[in-house]
């Protein structure tokens, strides 16, 4: 008993270590590093409009499912596609009884050029089922939208291919690094949906 208790200390402080290295990182304005975010970072709001045309709120969007956010431009012929053909296969494994829970997000950081139109001919051959929306930001809206969601870079062809897990308040949980397999960014999804409905059965 003396002696797992002399370890206590040590592994508390090694448990802190990690929190903190993994923890939410939020350096001028802009949400930094992959992996865990402790505790969740609440997103940014700003208005958006989806390929529908339908008007609404970023938070407004996310609360109420996980949701997964990429960022895309619907004339990136490099990076874009392979995004798009990740949360395709995605949507596919998906087991039917958690689709309510889940949405999948593309949001363009070209608003000036992406009109609904062009969101909607961009998901077109990806077969989106219902959960799958893509967003335009408002125009007055963009730089905010680059600076934290896209670590500050303006460039459209060095946006970044990292995907966000989201939480049902509208929460950054989970950043992954770039261009993850549609395996991983599932795993992290059931891991989430997992610990809410544990929660909501408690």
């Amino acid at each position: 008993m003396i002696r797992a208790l002399s370890v206590l200390p040590l592994l508390q402080a090694m448990l802190s270590a990690q929190l903190a290295n993994a923890g939410t990182n939020i350096v001028d304005g802009i949400l930094a590093g992959h992996g865990y975010f402790y505790p969740p970072a609440l997103l940014p709001d700003f208005g958006v409009t989806d390929q529908f045309g339908k008007h609404a709120q970023f938070r407004q969007v996310l609360r109420g499912r996980v949701s997964l956010v990429q960022l895309i431009f619907t004339t990136c012929s490099n990076i874009c596609p392979i995004q798009g053909a990740t949360f395709s296969q995605l949507q596919s494994i998906i087991p039917a009884a958690q689709l309510a829970q889940v949405q999948l997000l593309s949001v363009t950081i070209d608003p000036l050029n992406d009109d609904t139109k062009a969101l909607a001919r961009w998901l077109k051959p990806f077969a989106p089922k219902a959960m799958w929306k893509a967003l335009r930001p408002d125009l007055n809206d963009i730089d905010l939208v680059r600076k934290l969601l896209n670590q500050n870079k303006n460039e459209l062809n060095s946006h970044l291919s990292e995907v966000l897990l989201v939480d049902t308040s509208a929460r950054l949980v989970w950043r992954s690094t770039e261009l993850p397999s549609s395996e991983a960014l599932a795993d992290k999804l059931y891991a989430l949906l997992k610990k809410i409905n544990e929660q909501a059965d408690f």
